[in-house]
Formats: C-alpha cells, structure tokens, sequence
C-alpha cells in the first residue's frame, strides 16, 4: 500500500473540486456552484483522518466509523442544498426511475462481487455477529460514498457541466483518492466506479447504487466463501 502523508493526500482528495472550479471559471464563467462542491467535501478531506485516528477500539466500532462518515460525507452536502435550495433530485435521491435503478444495481452487483472476490485474498467470515457489527453499518455507510462520489461529483456534476467526459474524471479521480492507493484495490474501485456512475447516468437515481455498493462490501465475502477461491 502506498501511504501518503495528510498534507499530499488532502490535495489528491481536492484536486477533483478544484477542477471543477477551473472549468467553471475559464469555461463557464461561474463558480459558485462548484465552490458550493468544495464545500460540500470540504469537511471530510480536512477532518476524516483526525476523527478515524481517535476513533475508540469497542466492540461496536464500525457503528461510530458509519457515524464519522454520515457527520463528514454526507451532511455537509445535505446543508449545502438546502440553504442553496438545490433539488435532492439534482443528486440522484428521487423516487424517479427508481425500479430501474435497481435494477441495474443487481447486475452491477453480480459484476462487482465476483470481481472482488476474485481479486482480493483476504476473505472475512461471515456469521450473525459479524453481519450485525460489520455488515450492515457498512451497507449504510456506503451511501456515504455513494452520495459524496457519484451525488455530487458525478450527476451534480453532469447537471452543471453538461460534460459527461469530465464528470466520469472528478469521479473516478475522487474515487480512487479515497480507497488505499495500491493497484489491488483502486482497480476494482475503478471498475464499480464507472458502472455505478453509469448507472447514475442511465436512471439520475442514486439508490441502486447505493444498494449495489452497500451488499457488493459483505457479498463478495460471501462468494469467496461459497466458491473457495
């Protein structure tokens, strides 16, 4: 795994608003709308690292992990739209194409999970106690990413941009900034990556994303476990 110190991995984690914010000012001739993006991302890229470090080891850890998350992920966009009155629907959270949605996050799903399975040795087993302390903080929490990743830096993106080339770039740059920089895992982020933004692009619904990326972290275990490999 390549370790990079905060200062190096702040600015990789940034690089993505900061595009956007060029386009808009040489291209567009706006930014607000992208400082809005800085904003919402903001938080997580300058307290994410202190919060993990000083996270206590209880039994319930992930719980406060998806806690850390929601407060850094997640809410600053939701107070951002609100106060700019953006629509939730400009992010994927509508009810819009949602059985679509769905659907194509199931055969996302069965893509991802044999390819993780696959490609990552380490298999975690999966009991009732591991599924209720592991698994289902991990599903919700994948709507963290899902939301900060594809929400905003993929269809909010598109929305203002109208360059679809650009938003598959900030999202994939931002995508792999936020997973461990070595090549056993940024490929399979990559790979979920684009299917989940084209599903977003496909359907402007946020959900089977959200589902597909929330089961794929616990059923990719499991399909290590049924196939042995």
């Amino acid at each position: 795994m390549v370790l990079l110190d905060p200062v190096t991995l702040g600015f990789l984690q940034i690089i993505p608003a900061i595009i956007l914010l060029l386009y808009g000012w040489f291209k567009q001739k706006k930014y607000r709308v992208y400082f809005d993006i800085l904003l919402m991302t903001l938080p997580a890229i300058l307290f994410y690292t202190m919060f993990m470090r000083n996270l206590p080891d209880i039994e319930l850890r992930s719980y406060l992990y998806l806690f850390v998350k929601l407060i850094l992920f997640s809410l600053p966009g939701f107070l951002i739209i609100k106060y700019r009155k953006y629509k939730l629907s400009d992010f994927g959270i509508t009810k819009k194409n949602f059985r679509t949605s769905l659907f194509l996050g199931f055969v996302i799903l069965l893509i991802t999970a044999f390819t993780n399975a696959i490609i990552f040795s380490n298999t975690i087993t999966i009991d009732l106690y591991t599924f209720f302390t592991w698994s289902i903080p991990l599903f919700f929490d994948a709507f963290n990413e899902e939301f900060l990743f594809r929400g905003i830096f993929f269809l909010f993106a598109y929305k203002n941009t109208k360059n679809l080339v650009l938003s598959y770039i900030v999202s994939t740059i931002i995508t792999v900034a936020w997973h461990p920089l070595e090549i056993v895992r940024m490929v399979p982020a990559v790979i979920q990556g684009t299917l989940l933004c084209y599903l977003l692009y496909r359907t402007k619904n946020i959900h089977g994303a959200w589902i597909s990326h929330g089961i794929n972290r616990t059923l990719a275990n499991v399909v290590k476990q049924v196939l042995k490999i």
